[in-house]
């Protein structure tokens, strides 16, 4: 077959290993030293309807902060059977660290593309540990989520 079909699309069953390797790899991390885990939730289940919106997450304090050498986004964002749930190609979207409740100087501390329009739960873990030093203060901090090129109503994150 020539221009498409089956014969052409073969050739990308290799990438199917790699998916299913980085999905062990997924598990295998979360599953690591549960015990040992605090979580700090900045969204839960949230529809996120406005680009460059405000969440807040409250840290252990700064002594508690002070203990920690890892940080790990657990990222998982969910969208409908349609590309009006999530767009209908893939954005940049960006976690950004409020130096102060207003936003007016922020730090971007987490980037990642956003789902081409498949349906289902998208998963990424994501070592944050860099910035741990951004949040040594601990105690409630303030975070605005955006996307570039386009905002879906629908995206949940």
């Amino acid at each position: 077959i020539v221009g498409g079909g089956f014969v052409s699309q073969i050739t990308q069953t290799v990438w199917l290993g790699r998916y299913f390797n980085y999905l062990a790899k997924t598990a295998e991390t979360l599953a690591e030293d549960q015990d040992d885990v605090t979580l700090v939730p900045l969204f839960s289940a949230t529809e996120v309807t406005a680009n460059n919106a405000t969440y807040t997450a409250d840290f252990p304090s700064a002594d508690e902060m002070a203990g920690y050498d890892t940080m790990i986004a657990d990222l998982r964002v969910s969208c409908g059977p349609g590309p009006q749930d999530c767009g209908e190609w893939d954005y940049e979207a960006y976690i950004q660290l409020c130096d102060d409740p207003e936003c007016t100087t922020v730090n971007e501390i987490l980037v990642w593309i956003t789902p081409y329009s498949r349906p289902g739960t998208k998963h990424w873990t994501i070592d944050m540990s860099p910035f741990l030093g951004l949040l040594q203060e601990g105690g409630t901090r303030t975070f605005k989520f955006g996307m570039l090129w386009n905002m879906n109503g629908l995206n949940k994150i």
